[in-house]
């Protein structure tokens, strides 16, 4: 996979950055569908 990225110079969408304590509310965003892109979760 990084490989096909690499060569294709597509990058991953990024929607928001939120910690690790936040999961809850990162659930939430996604099932209402409010994300439009990766969430990354950070600690």
């Amino acid at each position: 996979m990084l490989q096909f990225h690499v060569a294709t110079g597509n990058r991953s969408q990024v929607d928001s950055v939120m910690p690790l304590q936040k999961a809850r509310d990162v659930f939430a965003k996604m099932a209402s569908g409010e994300v439009a892109g990766k969430i990354v979760l950070t600690h």
